[in-house]
């Protein structure tokens, strides 16, 4: 068995964070890596090697066991390959020779045989190939931070921490680290070469040194990031300054995309943890460093936008030609983040960009506003409606599946649209009515085109409106529960019904959650909200129990923030005595990824169950699938991604991850829904797999009350 801390370098790519730590949080470790596949257990160790664990990699299983009985390992994670003899074996004789060491399993997503036989066997979670760094790494943090009874990760040996080091300094990515004073503690050789000098001269200088001046703002919550995970900086455009050459001239600055993450620890040696670690990736060198996607895209910067299109309104106004401005924003761009990666994201952001310089042609001004939004200026459209079709056009071209991790996905976009004169008569207002119709669309659900019209004036709030108007919302009491019908196609009846929130503003009409929930969720108003919820939920299943339906069941989501209130569980018993309904007639639904985040998980599952209250998690398998969450608390039910149900019967990779996810639900007794379900043929391909329950437009939106009484009247006929 060899360490693997001396593995390949990681190549060198826009936005790739090489980011690894020394210090003793329980996030790091020593973990095993198990696989007769050389490529793929180098690939493993590497990713966890770069993400700050000790890596051991290996291909025999008795030495494998010996290292876990001597407690040399932390974690151990292993791959199940059909036909192969480490995998199942491996897992029993790990738990055998030690009972309480994490196991996290690796395999294809049609593995599912392997991966129900391996969590019976006892592994904690499994990670589906093809391999990502954040599911791996995702994994194994949970894994190591549930430990039971926790025990701190020794520090790895002095020869371990070299080879390190060492495989950082051969990197082709530029790489630094800072103290918490924001000097620099280290560089390596490429970081060095990158600003054209060497790194005794870069070690100990203050990082603002090494910024162009006109960037040191952004460079001083960035460069010197202090938040970890998610919220860490990733991709930030930014020019750092070239040492000046022999005849004195200083060289112009080289334009990077920067990556960067706060580490944090325990330190028995005063400065061995590094406060601050991250890398930088080439981008185009631009006098306008805030566009990250390459200019080889035939993307401008934003400025040589703006100034393109007031140049094209001063000749469209002295040649009395039209002109049309389009701004895109990528719907659900988060949820791609969420589901495969950063790199994905940013992939996407390429492929946008890509597709609608396609559509638009090649000379036409195309620039990234920044973040998921675009704008481009179509010349001489010979009228709104031509160029309604042109918008038309690069909605569709968007609409085309991206291949993330060898699965499709099939993205869309909100596409605002303003013409000059008719809507601006100079750059900053027509990008303005641009963007105010792209809000529109965005507000309708997204996935359409929208041509500006002054009466979306009436129709804007800022932030701080809604939310001061929520807060007089829930006194007002806007908030209206809608109530969505899961259908059993077995039995062809409802099952149940997910109750979902409504807000009916008062001037712009009925709002989607996604309009509102983040805001409750930022302001604290995602309490009262949940029990509003939760309140009218339960009198409204009262009221139609006692009016004939009573088996009918309802399921209503709850928050990250509270499933994590100390009183959670008190106040969903307070609710269901209050309307005297039993216990099981209400099932709390949960992400995937608050399950995860909420420390004490276990406990608050483990106190509904004791109550009598279902448990069903949504969105599952869109992270890691973590096998021992429901092997552990007592969950009833998995919802199937809606990303995974659209593409069911167009995808291998997606009927694979269904069939995967029902044969899990099936060995552990669980319920399976799946969601999103709006086509006929989704329904024969789901029925195909072996799933029977399911919700979706299809069957019927979500339903004021009474509209879903007369529903459940007209089904039980």
């Amino acid at each position: 068995m060899s360490l693997a801390a001396s593995v390949d370098s990681p190549p060198a790519a826009d936005g790739l964070a090489a980011v690894f730590a020394l210090d003793d949080s329980p996030r790091f470790g020593r973990v095993l890596v198990l696989d007769e596949h050389p490529e793929m257990r180098r690939c493993a160790s590497r990713v966890l090697c770069l993400a700050g664990h000790s890596v051991q990699a290996a291909t025999d299983v008795h030495e494998a066991c010996r290292a876990a009985r001597d407690a040399e390992v932390d974690l151990a994670v292993v791959a199940l390959r059909p036909g192969a003899d480490i995998g199942l074996r491996a897992v029993a004789m790990l738990l055998a020779a030690r009972p309480e060491l994490p196991v996290i399993v690796l395999g294809a997503a049609d593995a599912c045989d392997l991966v129900v036989a391996a969590v019976r066997r006892g592994a904690r979670a499994f990670v589906r190939e093809p391999l990502t760094a954040e599911r791996l790494g995702e994994a194994v943090a949970h894994a190591l931070e549930e430990r039971s009874p926790p025990e701190p990760a020794e520090r790895p040996q002095p020869a371990a921490v070299a080879d390190l080091w060492a495989e950082v300094d051969a990197a082709a990515t530029p790489a630094y680290a800072l103290d918490a004073d924001g000097c620099v503690r280290y560089v390596n050789e490429s970081f060095a070469a990158l600003l054209g000098t060497t790194r005794e001269e870069l070690v100990g200088a203050h990082f603002s040194r090494l910024v162009h001046e006109p960037d040191l703002p952004r460079a001083r919550w960035r460069f010197n990031e202090r938040r970890t995970g998610d919220r860490a900086a990733a991709n930030v455009p930014l020019r750092l300054r070239r040492v000046p050459a022999e005849d004195g001239e200083d060289d112009a600055p080289v334009a990077v995309l920067l990556s960067a993450a706060g580490r944090y620890g325990r330190s028995a040696e005063r400065g061995t943890a590094a406060r601050f670690l991250g890398t930088v990736g080439m981008a185009q060198a631009t006098s306008e460093p805030t566009v990250a996607v390459p200019a080889r895209r035939g993307v401008a910067s934003r400025a040589a936008f703006m100034q393109d299109l007031a140049g094209a309104i001063a000749l469209a106004r002295e040649e009395r030609n039209p002109l049309a401005l389009v701004v895109v924003n990528v719907d659900r761009f988060k949820l791609v983040n969420d589901s495969f990666g950063h790199l994905a994201g940013d992939r996407l952001l390429k492929e946008t960009a890509a597709r609608l310089r396609q559509s638009i042609g090649e000379g036409a001004p195309l620039t990234r506003l920044g973040g998921d939004e675009f704008a481009a200026l179509l010349s001489a459209p010979h009228s709104g409606a031509e160029a309604r079709l042109v918008a038309q056009r690069m909605l569709e071209a968007l609409r085309r599946p991206v291949l993330f991790e060898h699965e499709p996905y099939v993205a869309s976009a909100s596409l605002g649209l303003a013409l000059f004169p008719e809507h601006g008569g100079d750059a900053r207002v027509l990008l303005r009515a641009a963007d105010r119709a792209m809000r529109e669309a965005k507000r309708r659900g997204g996935d359409q085109v929208q041509t500006y019209s002054p009466a979306m004036e009436c129709g804007q709030a800022t932030q701080p409106d809604l939310e001061r108007d929520l807060r007089a919302g829930l006194q007002r009491d806007e908030l209206e529960v809608r109530y969505q019908p899961i259908h059993d196609l077995d039995s062809g009846t409802v099952d149940s019904l997910e109750a979902l929130v409504r807000w009916r503003h008062p001037t712009l009409g009925l709002l989607e959650p996604a309009r509102f929930i983040h805001i409750a969720e930022e302001s604290g108003l995602v309490r009262a909200l949940g029990t509003r919820v939760l309140e009218s939920a339960c009198a409204e299943l009262r009221r139609w129990r006692d009016r004939g339906f009573e088996r009918l069941r309802v399921s209503v989501n709850l928050s990250a923030r509270d499933f994590e209130r100390d009183d959670c569980v008190e106040a969903i018993a307070d609710t269901l005595a209050r309307h005297s309904l039993p216990p099981d007639a209400l099932e709390i639904e949960v992400t995937e990824h608050s399950l995860l985040a909420a420390g004490d998980a276990a406990a608050r599952a483990a106190e509904l169950r004791r109550h009598g209250v279902q448990l069903s998690i949504d969105d599952f398998g869109t992270k890691y699938s973590s096998l021992a969450y429901l092997q552990r608390l007592p969950v009833s039910t998995i919802k199937v991604d809606r990303a995974f149900v659209r593409e069911v019967g167009y995808s291998n990779a997606a009927d694979s991850i269904v069939q995967a996810l029902i044969g899990i639900a099936r060995a552990m007794g669980l319920r399976l829904v799946a969601e999103g379900v709006e086509e006929i043929e989704q329904v024969r391909w789901l029925r195909h797999l072996g799933c029977h329950l399911m919700q979706g437009y299809l069957f019927s939106h979500p339903l004021p009350s009474a509209a879903i009484e007369r529903y459940l009247a007209r089904s039980a006929r």
